[in-house]
């Protein structure tokens, strides 16, 4: 199921985009890339299934989309037992449940003015329906006595450091997989009652393909997950700043209020990368 982007003064479409895509990359307001121009959405016709875009004359910015995600597994086909299960790490089936509610503009050339602070520093209300598919994707659930040994060194929320930590992860699935970001979606649940729970009881990472049914890129990041790790701790390690920054653990859609903890980061990687080389042979369901 597509959704078509219209041009409006010429009234060509010049892409479809996929149904489970359109809430991400065509909400009202969002800056719309097709082959390296730029295009603004302003409006979106559900019931048609058309994306009204414009090409202004010089658009200095990019929209970054902060979405809700919530995970669900529906059945596993692999499994894999890292660390002697203090790591369990599965693909298969899942239902990913997601909602765009804000996003951010940011400029293409950033520079320490306050009218660039400022700018970066605002966000925008989307009002876009809900959506929900059926895709594959790839979870890891971290056991609480993982989580206990990684408390003897850490400080600070644990939904800090695995923030920071799916992040990383996310950006370095592409060293492995031919993918682009937003091919993806990812992100993480604590055991708590909260917008991204349904009811598991110990903290897990999951990556879920964008498209409905699969694209394919869950399976390789299941197959290539030890590397994908060991290229985060390197990453995290070499990078110079203190405390985060974009080029290592801090996302550009990081929520007001949330602080990715670099630190733990480091800790949780460190500890996964070092299960990753106590692995059990992989399972087939």
């Amino acid at each position: 199921e597509k959704f078509q982007i219209v041009e409006k003064s010429s009234k060509c479409v010049i892409e479809e985009v996929d149904v489970a895509q359109v809430g991400v990359l065509c909400h009202k307001g969002a800056v719309f890339l097709h082959q390296r121009e730029s295009y603004l959405v302003i409006s979106i016709d559900i019931a048609s299934k058309y994306v009204n875009v414009v090409k202004p004359a010089n658009l200095r910015y990019y929209t970054v989309p902060r979405v809700q995600l919530t995970f669900e597994e529906l059945n596993v086909a692999l499994t894999q037992n890292l660390g002697g299960g203090m790591l369990k790490l599965q693909h298969g089936d899942a239902r990913l449940y997601q909602r765009t509610v804000e996003f951010k503009k940011l400029k293409y050339f950033y520079t320490e003015t306050s009218e660039d602070q400022e700018f970066a520093q605002g966000s925008f209300a989307v009002d876009f329906p809900p959506y929900a598919f059926v895709s594959k994707g790839v979870w890891l659930d971290i056991s609480l006595s993982f989580v206990s040994e990684l408390y003897t060194e850490l400080s600070g929320p644990l939904e800090d450091s695995l923030s920071a930590a799916s992040f990383l992860l996310h950006s370095c699935i592409s060293f492995f997989v031919t993918s682009g970001f937003r091919d993806i979606r990812a992100g993480f649940v604590v055991p708590r009652q909260d917008e991204g729970y349904l009811g598991h009881d110990s903290p897990r990472l999951f990556w879920v393909d964008a498209l409905a049914g699969g694209n394919g890129i869950s399976e390789r990041v299941y197959d290539h997950f030890a590397q994908i790790v060991q290229r985060a701790c390197e990453i995290v390690r070499e990078c110079s700043c203190t405390s985060g920054c974009p080029s290592c653990v801090v996302s550009p859609s990081v929520q007001e209020g949330q602080s990715p903890n670099k630190k733990g980061a480091k800790l949780l990687l460190d500890m996964m990368l070092s299960m990753c080389k106590k692995a059990s042979p992989k399972s087939e369901e």
